[in-house]
C-alpha cells in the first residue's frame, strides 16, 4: 500500500523540532585530560660499598631528584661494581651503556690528559685548595668543554677522603719501595709509583683484596675508607696517612651527555642544581666518613702512619719531573689549567 506524500510531510514536520531539541538536551563533551607529564628512569653505576659514605651521597642525590622532579626523574643505584667496574666506565658512560657514572676520574686521564691535574703530586697547598681550585669557573670551564667533548657532563665532585698507601710490611720511607709491587689506579698515580721507587701494577678495586691476600701484590694506594669499607686490614696491617695536597685523586659523578640533553629543559636546570647541593653534602660528609673510617681501622689492628715532614720533601723532590711531564703532554691549555690553580691557591 502506498502512502500519501502528504501524510509523510505531515511526519517529517512533527519529528524535526523534537529532534532539534534532543542537540540542544546532548551533555557536553567533558574536557580531555591533561597529557600526562613525561618521566625519565636514569642509571647510575657506583662503584664503592654499600656504607660508604659516598654510595651515601649518591642516594641523597637520588632522593632530592625524586623530590624535587616531583617524580618524573627516578635515579636507580647500582653501587659496588654491580653494573660496571671503574676500569670500565670511561667506555661504558660515553657509550650509553649506563647513564650516570660515579667514577674513579684517575682513570679518565687518558681521554682527558688536562684531568690529570687533579693527581699532580705536592702541588695543592691543602684539601681548602685543592676544592676551590676544582670548583672554580675557570677550571671547570676548562675541564667541561674537555668532557663534553667526549660525551659526557660533571655533574659534581666528590672527595676519597686522605690516601692510604697500605702493604704487610711499612711502606713510608723512599727505600721502602724499591721492589714492592704497588697497585695505582690511574695514569699519575702510576708514575708516581715509578719515581718513588716502587713497581705499579694496575687493578681494579675489586680485585686488590685477593691481590693482597695471596701476595700477587705488596701494597696498594688507594682511600681511607676502601681500606675500612672493602676489609683490607684483614690482609695487611701497615698504612700510611697521606692527606690532599701531597697525592690525592678526585672521583666524580658524571652523565652521558646524550642523556642528558634529552632531558626537558626544566629537568635539566633541576639536576644541575641538584648536583651542586649533593656536591656540598657529600663533600662535608666526607670529612667526617674519613675520621670514622680511621678511628675503624685503628680498631681493627691497623698501625697508621701519617707521611712524615723529612719524608714528603723527599717524595715531593722525587716526583718534580711529573709536574714536567704534564705540561708537555698538554701545552698551552695545561700551562693555562695550571695558572688557573696557582691563582687560588
Amino acid at each position: 500500500m502506498k502512502i500519501k506524500k502528504s501524510l509523510i510531510y505531515a511526519a517529517l514536520l512533527s519529528i524535526i523540532p523534537f529532534g532539534l531539541w534532543l542537540c540542544f538536551q546532548v551533555t557536553p563533551v567533558e574536557a580531555a585530560p591533561p597529557t600526562p607529564k613525561q618521566e625519565f628512569l636514569l642509571r647510575l653505576a657506583g662503584t664503592m660499598p654499600l656504607e660508604h659514605y659516598m654510595t651515601k651521597t649518591l642516594e641523597h642525590f637520588a632522593e632530592l631528584m625524586d623530590e624535587k622532579t616531583k617524580g618524573r626523574v627516578k635515579v636507580e643505584i647500582y653501587p659496588a661494581n654491580q653494573l660496571f667496574s671503574d676500569k670500565d666506565l670511561p667506555k661504558a658512560l660515553p657509550s650509553g651503556a649506563v647513564d650516570i657514572g660515579q667514577v674513579n676520574m684517575a682513570m679518565w686521564a687518558g681521554l682527558v690528559p688536562l684531568l690529570a691535574i687533579e693527581e699532580l703530586p705536592f702541588f695543592f697547598k691543602d684539601r681548602d685548595h685543592y676544592y676551590r681550585a676544582l670548583l672554580s669557573p675557570n677550571v671547570k670551564d676548562l675541564l667541561d668543554k674537555e668532557f663534553e667533548a667526549r660525551g659526557v657532563k660533571i655533574l659534581f665532585w666528590m672527595d676519597y677522603g686522605y690516601t692510604a698507601l697500605i702493604g704487610k710490611k711499612p711502606i713510608r720511607q723512599l727505600e721502602d719501595f724499591k721492589g714492592k709491587r704497588i697497585r695505582g689506579y690511574g695514569e699519575i698515580s702510576t708514575e708516581i709509583m715509578k719515581a718513588l721507587g716502587g713497581a705499579p701494577v694496575f687493578l681494579s678495586v675489586g680485585e686488590v683484596y685477593m691481590a693482597l691476600q695471596r701476595g700477587t701484590i705488596d701494597g696498594v694506594l688507594t682511600s681511607t675508607c676502601s681500606v675500612y669499607e672493602r676489609k683490607f686490614y684483614e690482609v695487611v696491617k701497615y698504612f700510611t696517612l697521606i692527606k690532599i695536597g701531597e697525592i690525592q685523586n678526585s672521583p666524580a659523578v658524571l652523565v652521558n651527555l646524550k642523556k642528558f640533553g634529552g632531558l626537558l629543559p626544566d629537568l635539566q636546570k633541576i639536576m644541575l642544581d641538584t648536583a651542586k647541593e649533593a656536591q656540598d653534602w657529600g663533600l662535608e660528609k666526607a670529612l667526617s666518613g674519613t675520621e670514622e673510617c680511621i678511628a675503624g681501622l685503628k680498631a681493627k689492628g691497623m698501625e697508621i702512619t701519617p707521611l712524615s715532614d723529612s719524608e714528603k720533601k723527599r717524595w715531593a723532590e722525587a716526583t718534580r719531573h711529573i709536574m714536567k711531564n704534564y705540561l708537555e703532554r698538554t701545552g698551552k691549555p695545561g700551562k693555562d689549567l695550571v695558572e688557573e690553580v696557582s691563582k687560588v691557591r
